[in-house]
């Protein structure tokens, strides 16, 4: 193994990537990225059972891989629809600090 390379990074020529790509600090953020969507692609071929389409047509494989996906995404609902509402009830409280801090016109 190469001393300078992460762990469980390829060695071989032809799959490694280059040294220049792996010392850059955006390059961890990508793979994490493509971790997540390998990860829902993996889910919709051995759960979703979109392996192989039972159906004829373009726009029929279509539909059903879209489903298959959003399927995969309910699960992922109640943690959205939290974050969503605190993001809410921040956004709320920082408008009423602000109006409570606004300098209030005198009256003459």
């Amino acid at each position: 193994m190469h001393s300078a390379l992460p762990a469980g990074v390829s060695t071989d020529p032809l799959t490694a990537p280059s040294l220049a790509l792996t010392g850059y600090k955006g390059y961890a953020r990508p793979l994490r990225h493509r971790k997540r969507i390998e990860e829902a692609f993996g889910w919709a071929k051995t759960i979703g059972g979109a392996v192989q389409t039972v159906y004829r047509g373009i726009e029929c494989a279509r539909f059903r891989f879209i489903m298959t996906l959003a399927a995969g995404n309910l699960p992922r609902l109640p943690k959205l629809t939290r974050l969503e509402q605190k993001m809410t009830s921040q956004t709320d409280q920082t408008r009423h600090t602000e109006q409570m801090n606004k300098p209030k016109p005198q009256q003459s």
